[in-house]
């Protein structure tokens, strides 16, 4: 109930903030560089990095209550 709505907004919100075309072109060619076998998946480690290294360029900062909800799932997002 609760938990799954919080879940979905922080997620949207999250998603957002990376909405924009540079952005989303940034995030592709390191997801890319990442998974040298085109399989079309990175792990957590790599997906992490490649989100810290495009806030950092960008200079983002995300929502607290994206933070609250997200980060501990995605570890700690030390922006």
């Amino acid at each position: 109930g609760d938990e799954g709505l919080k879940l979905w907004e922080a997620v949207k919100g999250f998603c957002s903030v990376f909405s924009r075309v540079k952005r989303r072109r940034l995030i592709r060619k390191h997801f890319l560089a990442f998974d040298t076998l085109n399989t079309g998946k990175i792990t957590r480690f790599q997906f992490v990095d490649t989100i810290k290294e495009v806030a950092a360029e960008f200079f983002l900062d995300f929502d607290y209550k994206i933070r609250e909800v997200i980060g501990p799932v995605i570890l700690s997002l030390e922006l």
